[in-house]
């Protein structure tokens, strides 16, 4: 086969369908296909097709519903693909592609995991990411506010808020950050720490993240996500909340070099560096996980990540240690962050600075009880005594 025609023959070929109750709005409304770098790549219209190179593309339109719904594609292969976006609640189009339908309405419950979990076909041997207990979106968010609220936002650290409702807070980075940022809240009166999912490398809303409170418990919890405009990020969220770690690291091989170099996403691109560590596949990246942690010094999760690597080469310990020091003085963005920061420093491979191992870890290990292992974001209760 001439060049020229197997390199056409490589390219992916989609299409797109619009259901809709208006013949006008369905043929008329205008389909964006934005690259792994969010640049509008092809422009079309119900019944067109269009050609792709392999890689993650962003499908949107806007629908019936007035809202711009969003579907998250991994092209692989030279297959063609019809895609569907449908802006009735919960409606998931079923294929065997890599893709996640997400509805970008105002509206928490519009995204619902239990949708999400309905698509994503359990798999043999699947491995449950550690904090995946997730919050429940299928029901209001926006309650009749009561006299005495029993959550209630008081400060933030590195961060601004920029929306708020009633159980559902929005925050934006602030300017050069220094740590994780985090926010305070009051649930029953006692204060709760969370850190906050945000990306200081973009413009709102792809730097933003949001607080979500659930009062269905008989103590109110907190979760922490990564607004949904940053498709990529969000994706992988909720696919490890929802338990599907094999489904998730399909696309974080990719991903980590698309939100780390393109997106220029550091958050998203930790969460699946996490991801592949949790299924064995990010040492051969540890040169990548140096840049990670040099470059976004804020970040304290990259510096664990980096001396649990370096920890497993003999010559490298006095590194990684130190390292490992450094994050021990500092919260973490992610739980699984601290877990095996207290892991590592509980087993460490080698002799020296008994003192200082051992401060860091009563430190750590002194806020064990009071965090909520569930939330995948670092969420701790302040000490009673405190």
């Amino acid at each position: 086969m001439p060049q020229g025609v197997k390199a056409m023959a490589d390219k992916n070929r989609i299409s797109v369908q619009l259901p809709s109750g208006s013949n006008f709005l369905g043929q008329s409304s205008p389909i964006e296909v934005r690259d792994s770098r969010m640049n509008l790549v092809k422009q079309l219209y119900q019944g067109q097709e269009a050609e792709l190179a392999d890689g993650l593309y962003e499908i949107s339109a806007v629908l019936d519903d007035g809202q711009k719904h969003r579907r998250l594609v991994n092209l692989q292969g030279g297959h063609r693909e019809e895609i569907t976006l449908d802006a009735k609640a919960g409606r998931v189009a079923e294929d065997d592609n890599l893709d996640l339908s997400i509805s970008m309405a105002p509206n928490p419950d519009s995204l619902a995991t239990s949708n999400m979990a309905r698509y994503l076909a359990p798999e043999k041997g699947a491995v449950s990411f550690r904090m995946r207990t997730p919050i429940d979106l299928t029901r209001s968010f926006e309650p009749a506010p009561t006299a005495e609220p029993e959550i209630a936002f008081t400060a933030a650290h590195g961060a601004k808020l920029k929306e708020a409702h009633v159980n559902r807070w929005i925050f934006e980075p602030s300017v050069d950050l220094v740590a994780v940022p985090r926010a305070d809240f009051l649930v029953q009166g006692r204060k709760v720490t969370i850190s906050l999912p945000l990306n200081p490398e973009s413009d709102y809303p792809l730097n933003a993240g949001e607080v979500l409170a659930s009062q269905d418990t008989e103590v109110p919890t907190l979760r922490a996500w990564i607004l949904r405009e940053r498709t990529v990020s969000s994706a992988m969220q909720h696919m490890l909340s929802s338990g599907y770690l094999l489904r998730a690291a399909k696309i974080a091989d990719e991903a980590v070099d698309l939100l780390r170099y393109k997106y220029q996403d550091p958050t998203g691109a930790l969460l699946g560096a996490l991801l592949l560590n949790k299924i064995g596949q990010l040492e051969p990246r540890t040169g990548w996980v140096r840049n990670l942690a040099r470059d976004f010094d804020w970040l304290n999760d990259g510096k664990v990540l980096l001396a649990l690597l370096l920890s497993r080469d003999e010559t490298r310990r006095e590194e990684a240690l130190s390292l490992l020091l450094q994050a021990s003085a500092k919260p973490t963005m992610f739980t699984e962050s601290y877990s095996l920061m207290l892991d590592l420093l509980r087993r460490w491979p080698g002799a020296g600075h008994e003192d200082q191992r051992q401060q860091a870890l009563e430190t750590l290990a002194g806020m064990s009880p009071y965090t909520d292992w569930d939330s995948m974001m670092l969420c701790q209760t302040c000490p009673e005594e405190e």
